[in-house]
């Protein structure tokens, strides 16, 4: 179970309140996950910035914190913005900063704009050398961006927002997820940054797309925040001189090195970079920009004492302002606090956003990651009582069931369709609907056409059709409301374990015994795409919400993570220590949630985050004492639902895994659920015949359905939250209403 420190502290803080040495004045920015305010030192009255994180720090990391703001208020030097304090207010932790009134390089470089070096390089040279000290004293900066250049009244570079490892400590141990800037920062990381290695090379390499950015208007990738990263792990930038072709050879290869994937490759160091570049400059004149002419638009921060009736002006991005004639002692750090560096290895990492088309290809080579938790300590749950009923994640070598208990292996094997009765193309079929339905007086839809048991369900994104896959190998869809059969799709040679509409509803992708994810047109079952990148069956699959990613989990005890279009894999997830029995993605796409044979369900990160890196488990959730059949997330994102051969579904934070609920209504395993549109109710389906429609918030049971004749493996809810489809080991899918 995940533990979590829980602590009350105030949302925000109000004029004249006083935090360590300072009292507020106003707030000059308000995140998710820092305030910001402008406030006035109680002694000498120069004013500052207090940068307060949101998130108390838990007592392990709080020494460690003062004791790396302490050593990063020792880094002066005129280019770097400096930290002067720092302690913690309510276990809540804030930064002194200097009082400059600023602009970004963001401001004066926007996106899409293209600039010749001769017009940044005086610019770039103070970077550098900011960047030179900070390396030279052992601190990286990890956050390089536009954004965190800043230009004050004097035309000077102020590097800002180096990363405090403890911080990043923090947000990993309360499971945060990504603020805005984390993501906004993907562009600019470096590859073995977002592997969660870091250096001081990965601060050229940042720099470097900052400079490639400058040179054509945008960064080397573009695509969604997932799309970027990878190309960053795996893909050449494109050619400088094609979107610029004012940039000259020698210019382009300098960029171009810095940009270097393996980190050996790049430049010595960031002076070293900066000074080729000033070499490959024939001309560097300068023509600063003057921020006084920049004011119409944006305003200034004060340079006078703000009295406590004034609101400050807030700035763009985070306000940095005036420095006072006199530098504060730190008042919140010990004098016995040890200087503590964030080591290159240390530090942590951020990313960014926008989303793009679903059809671009990913790069050739996979991510293999790593081990990164401790293997579970407890083995596969495979339980040595008798069950009365096969499971839905039984493999194809374990057909001898009889042993389990019920004798279920014989017709297992009895009713699979044989290989002659499935050979022959993809056809539609309009004549089948009195002997492959029915429906009933209160208008249940009973459709017939498998002769083996139903496996999964999916409902069209329209609403109109739903898609049955079997152990007969096949999958078909049928009209929802009248049981009509439009298609059989026949081209796997095992039990179709899985079947899933993609987002768009062009395309379904189909998982099998035979070890292959295959992805097929939904409208005439052309086979676009097989992938056999599993060395076992193949129990579940997901896509991403944007339908650019498949994830397919497998016996083979792995997670894999690929594209969907050219089956370029992407991640690969072997944090489970028995076969993967279930896997969704989060609507965010942020994190895939699996189940396996080992009773776990894990959260693991697919973009990279101030915590995490791609594929890094999030949290381990081991509430169950059984195996975990299907893991769901609600539609807000905020829970994800669990069910389990134990019996029970259990409804975990999507955050931390913290457990919210837990419903033992079912009397066998629980092999499937299914959240209502709105995120209110849960549909689960068990072993013992039943789908029960219940209320997530207080687990109050609404109805019990009790059509099917034997266990119900598959449960899904239509998209106007009207029916619900159930399938089953009596070889039927139900469609019925959700209000009966």
């Amino acid at each position: 179970m995940v533990e979590r420190e829980e602590q009350s502290v105030p949302s925000s803080y109000q004029k004249g309140q006083q935090i360590g040495q300072y009292r507020i004045i106003g707030r000059l920015d308000q995140g998710r996950f820092t305030d910001t305010y402008l406030g006035q030192h109680i002694q000498h009255k120069g004013q500052y910035v207090l940068d307060i994180q949101s998130q108390p720090l838990v007592t392990e990391v709080r020494d460690d914190f003062l004791k790396q703001a302490h050593h990063l208020s020792s880094l002066n030097h005129p280019h770097i913005l400096r930290v002067c304090d720092a302690g913690l207010e309510d276990a809540r932790p804030f930064l002194v900063i200097e009082y400059v009134p600023h602009i970004t390089l963001r401001q004066v470089y926007p996106k899409g704009k293209t600039q010749p070096l001769t017009k940044f390089l005086a610019y770039l040279k103070q970077i550098g050398e900011a960047l030179q000290h900070a390396h030279n004293q052992g601190f990286i900066h990890t956050h390089i961006r536009p954004e965190n250049l800043l230009l004050n009244r004097e035309n000077q570079i102020l590097v800002y927002d180096f990363a405090l490892e403890a911080l990043m400590r923090n947000l990993k141990r309360t499971r945060q997820p990504n603020t805005q800037a984390a993501l906004d920062s993907i562009p600019y990381t470096a590859p073995e940054q977002l592997q969660g290695k870091p250096g001081a090379g990965s601060d050229q390499y940042s720099l470097a797309v900052v400079v490639y950015e400058w040179f054509c208007g945008v960064p080397p990738f573009q695509g969604s925040y997932v799309e970027i990263a990878n190309h960053h792990v795996h893909s050449q930038p494109p050619a400088l001189r094609l979107k610029a072709p004012s940039v000259t050879p020698q210019e382009e290869r300098t960029v171009l090195r810095a940009l270097a994937k393996d980190p050996t490759r790049r430049f010595p160091s960031i002076a070293d970079f900066v000074q080729a570049l000033t070499d490959a400059s024939k001309e560097a004149t300068f023509n600063p920009v003057v921020i006084s002419n920049l004011r119409a638009t944006e305003p200034a921060a004060p340079t006078t004492a703000v009295t406590a009736s004034d609101t400050p002006p807030i700035q763009a991005q985070i306000s940095t302002p005036q420095p006072p004639p006199t530098t504060p002692q730190p008042q919140a750090l010990t004098a016995s606090a040890v200087a503590s560096s964030v080591a290159p290895s240390q530090a942590a990492q951020q990313p960014s956003p926008e989303r793009a088309n679903i059809y671009k290809p990913l790069p050739l080579t996979p991510t293999e990651l790593a081990p990164i938790d401790p293997p579970v300590e407890h083995p596969p749950a495979r339980r040595d009582q008798p069950e009365p009923l096969t499971r839905r994640a039984l493999m194809a070598g374990l057909l001898g069931l009889a042993a389990v208990g019920g004798g279920i292996g014989t017709w297992y094997l009895l009713t699979r369709r044989s290989e002659s009765n499935k050979q022959g193309s993809n056809t539609q079929d309009t004549t089948s609907t009195n002997t492959h339905s029915q429906i009933t007086s209160d208008g249940t839809l009973i459709y017939r056409g498998h002769p083996a048991r139903v496996n999964s369900i999916v409902w069209s994104p329209d609403g109109k059709l739903i898609a049955s896959a079997s152990d007969d190998q096949l999958v078909q869809i049928f009209d929802s409301a009248t049981g009509n059969l439009k298609q059989t799709y026949n081209k796997h040679t095992g039990a179709v374990t899985f079947v899933a509409w993609s987002p768009d509803g062009e395309r379904i992708a189909s998982a099998s015994e035979d070890k292959t994810v295959q992805v097929w047109d939904a409208r005439d079952g052309e086979q676009g795409l097989s992938f056999s990148g599993h060395i076992d069956r193949v129990n579940a699959l997901s896509w991403s919400s944007d339908g650019q990613l498949i994830a397919s989990a497998s016996e083979d005890k792995t997670v894999q993570v690929w594209n969907s279009v050219t089956g370029n894999p992407f991640l690969n997830y072997q944090q489970h220590t028995a076969g993967v029995l279930s896997v969704a993605w989060s609507p965010d796409n942020r994190s895939i949630a699996s189940g396996s044979w080992d009773n776990t369900l894990q959260d693991w990160a697919t973009a990279p985050s101030e915590a995490f890196v791609m594929g890094q488990t999030i949290f381990k959730y081991g509430g169950h004492t059984a195996e975990v059949y299907v893991v769901a997330w609600s539609p807000d994102g905020n829970l994800v639902a669990s069910a389990s051969g134990d019996r029970t579904v259990q409804i975990e934070s999507g955050i931390d895994g913290a457990t919210r609920a837990k419903y033992v209504g079912h009397t066998d395993s629980v092999h499937g659920l299914s959240w209502s549109p709105d995120g209110k109710l849960i549909a689960s389906c068990s072993e013992d015949g039943t789908v029960q429609v219940w209320e997530a918030s207080n687990k109050h049971l609404i109805l019990t359905y009790r059509g099917h004749t034997r266990g119900v493996y598959a449960v899904s809810w239509s998209p106007d939250g009207k029916h619900i489809a159930s399938a089953s080991a009596d070889n039927t899918v139900q469609v019925w209403k959700s209000n009966r």
